[in-house]
């Protein structure tokens, strides 16, 4: 008898724990469908404007609209490229420390 109670709460708490999960998903596909250059284009844009190797990129919203942060290191040093995810425009490149 004890055990199914136990089960029953440990099942209770990891549906209690899904929806957030669930709701992070659901922001991140309505970005995804928002965004008109896929994640591969921007990594492609910022390495080509650094001439350097993309290893981590983003999509994130800003007060302007959408764009893509990729993390490049370019000649030994960390950039990060900002890239419009509806032009594909680099919109900034910074040193990144």
């Amino acid at each position: 008898m004890q055990i199914r109670k136990l089960n029953s709460l440990l099942l209770a708490g990891l549906l209690v724990s899904v929806p957030p999960l669930a709701l992070a998903s659901e922001k991140l596909a309505r970005k995804l469908e928002a965004a008109t250059v896929t994640l591969q284009d921007a990594v492609g844009v910022a390495e080509k404007a650094t001439g350097g190797r993309a290893y981590e990129a983003k999509l994130e919203k800003n007060s302007f609209g959408l764009e893509y942060e990729v993390e490049v290191l370019a000649d030994g040093q960390k950039l990060e490229v900002s890239v419009d995810a509806q032009t594909a425009k680099v919109l900034g490149i910074r040193k990144d420390d």
